[in-house]
């Protein structure tokens, strides 16, 4: 999306604070933002992250924030094709366009729209399209999976994470994956597994983790004793 007013910035700056780590002082707060989407070209409206502050990360390593998630935020949905972006700006091609609109008027006549968890299917779907990396769209699928958390959507939240799953594998298996994200990566393939009640395959998985720091150390231990007990629930960690 091309936003119209540059408080949107703000919102993808904090996206990309969200994405990296650090926390950001302050309650979630909201506000109103425009945007022209770059599919199909009309304006609308959109809310915006204003400020937020990351308390907490779970198991999975969704960042918990005081007060309003601001989760539902960082993307925006064009009200009028369904086009859903993060960034500030798309530059398609003509077959990325056609394979996209097809898409998107699957994908409304199916759901009667885009929103919530579908946002980030969307997005994710999109991605594929235009070939992005696999640990983008896993992550894009691992965001519609938290979102459907939320809705208590239990079979949207399971298909999420196997394609979350499916896309992490992918990012592993390429050669050319940075050495510093295969402990973090390796475990969160466990960690999925172990939520989708593959114990077995959870617990192979974290026996290959060769953790890099503390945090991740305690992780591999508490989720690999949850899985040697069939236990597939997402308790909620430290930092």
């Amino acid at each position: 999306m091309i936003p119209r007013s540059p408080r949107v910035l703000i919102s993808l700056l904090l996206a990309c604070f969200l994405a990296a780590g650090p926390d950001v002082a302050g309650a979630t707060t909201i506000g109103d933002a425009d945007f022209t989407c770059v599919f199909c070209g009309r304006q609308f409206t959109d809310k915006i992250i204003w400020s937020t502050n990351v308390m907490d990360r779970d198991a999975e390593f969704r960042p918990l924030a005081m007060g309003l998630d601001p989760l539902p935020y960082l993307v925006h949905a064009c009200p009028h094709c369904g086009f859903t972006d993060g960034r500030d700006e798309a530059k398609l091609s003509e077959p990325e366009r056609r394979d996209i609109g097809k898409f998107l008027t699957d994908f409304r006549q199916a759901h009667g729209g885009v929103r919530g968890a579908g946002k980030y299917e969307v997005l994710a779907n999109i991605y594929m399209v235009r070939k992005f990396p696999a640990e983008k769209i896993a992550y894009a699928f691992q965001q519609a999976a938290w979102l459907a958390d939320d809705s208590h959507d239990a079979a949207a939240a399971r298909r999420y994470r196997a394609a979350t799953l499916e896309y992490l594998v992918k990012t592993l298996e390429n050669p050319e994956i940075e050495a510093k994200k295969v402990p973090t990566l390796t475990y969160l393939v466990g960690e999925l597994n172990r939520r989708l009640g593959r114990f077995d395959e959870a617990l192979q998985w974290f026996s290959r983790v060769k953790p890099d720091n503390p945090r991740l150390e305690e992780l591999v231990g508490q989720q690999t004793a949850r899985a040697r007990k069939k236990n597939p629930e997402k308790e909620k960690t430290f930092r």
